[in-house]
């Protein structure tokens, strides 16, 4: 499984609403800046959202991805 399947697999199972920061350490996926190129690609897709919101993990208003 590539990383952009992991972020989109953990996305809809989770239902959490992560910044970059916050997927990165989930998911052990680093550098971080891996999930934010794949985050914004996936806030192309109709099925995500990317905006900036409170991050559900740490609680900054960051820019995140979740799932419509």
């Amino acid at each position: 499984m590539n990383n952009t399947e992991k972020v989109k697999e953990f996305i809809f199972k989770s239902n959490k609403i992560l910044c970059d920061d916050c997927l990165s350490e989930e998911l052990k996926i680093y550098p971080r800046q891996q999930i934010n190129q794949i985050a914004n690609k996936l806030g192309k897709e109709k099925e995500f959202i990317r905006e900036k919101r409170e991050c559900e993990r740490c609680l900054k208003f960051k820019l995140n991805i979740s799932k419509l």
